[in-house]
């Protein structure tokens, strides 16, 4: 890397490594100098740098391998997730999801009563369905 960083070679450094997946170490540190003093490149780019550190062999271990979530955090969540043997909390005496299966073919019947309604008083309002025939010669 020749001269200082600045963002238009920021830019292009960026576009560089989408293209070709890998960067020189000197250019990838410059570029981090380069962040550390840019706010709009920071803001721009600065969510790459772990990747380029890792792409350009400056990044040994794994980014997140080595680190445990709290045990209380971990506690809270599984306390959150469904538990089938569980009741719902917002129905004490019933699953949320058990008079669903029955609803649905009251619902379709429903639907299509409605929809058969609305034909008939189509019809019925535009004449289609009366007894007079009309008739035109031309």
């Amino acid at each position: 890397m020749r001269g200082p960083m600045n963002c238009e070679i920021a830019t292009r450094l960026i576009q560089t490594w989408q293209a070709e997946g890998i960067l020189a170490a000197d250019a990838v540190g410059a570029f981090r100098d380069h962040l550390r003093a840019c706010r709009s490149c920071r803001g721009r780019y600065g969510s790459f740098l772990p990747l380029l550190l890792r792409d350009s062999g400056l990044l040994q271990a794994p980014l997140f391998d080595d680190i445990e979530p709290p045990k209380k955090l971990v506690d809270r969540v599984m306390e959150r997730l469904p538990n089938k043997n569980r009741r719902s909390a917002a129905a004490p005496g019933r699953s949320l999801q058990a008079g669903i299966p029955r609803r649905i073919p009251l619902y379709a019947a429903a639907a299509g009563f409605l929809f058969a309604l609305g034909f008939l008083i189509f019809f019925q309002l535009t004449g289609r369905l009366s007894n007079t025939v009309v008739v035109r010669l031309e």
